[in-house]
Parts: C-alpha cells; structure tokens; sequence
C-alpha cells in the first residue's frame, strides 16, 4: 500500500520535472512519507530495538510502536503533501 504512489510519482517527475513537480504536487513530502514506512518495517522486521535490549522494552518503546510511530510520521508526511498540491493548484488557476 505504502508503494501504490510510486506510479503517479513517477509520471508527475516525467511530466513536470522534480522541482515542478515538488511545487505542484508536494513530491518530496511523499518521498518522506516511503522513507517513514521503510524505516517503521525494517524497525519491525529487524525488532530493533528488542535485539539490543532484550527485555528492557518489553511494555515501552517495542519494535512494534516503533513501527506505528513511524507509520503516523508518514500519515503526517502525506497529509502535508497534499495540502501543499492542493495550496498549489488552487492558487494557480489554469482554466
């Protein structure tokens, strides 16, 4: 689900360019938005920080909320790009 943008993403890039499409489109912030859900699965996957500490975060601080932290870092992320697209297209009225 966290990859389903990657397609859009890329035709915007082809079609307008990265900075445009940054302006247009808030494209950094969704790029900030994978890096989020990378970092929140990998943290998961790989049980960090229980793998360090085994024991010492087992009601606070688990791979688990790591991951859900990071995963509301990323619903932020995304939240900020579309606002950014929407101030842009309806501040630069084409028709």
């Amino acid at each position: 689900m966290g990859l389903s943008a990657l397609i859009p993403i890329a035709h915007s890039i082809r079609l307008f360019g990265l900075a445009q499409s940054h302006r247009q489109c808030g494209l950094y912030w969704f790029l900030l938005e994978g890096l989020f859900y990378a970092l929140g699965a990998t943290a998961y996957v790989k049980l960090i920080p229980e793998r360090w500490r085994p024991g010492a975060f087992d009601i606070l601080g688990s791979s688990h909320q790591v991951f859900h932290m990071l995963v509301l870092f990323g619903v932020a992320s995304h939240l900020k790009g579309l606002v950014v697209g929407f101030d842009y297209n309806h501040s630069h009225i084409r028709c």
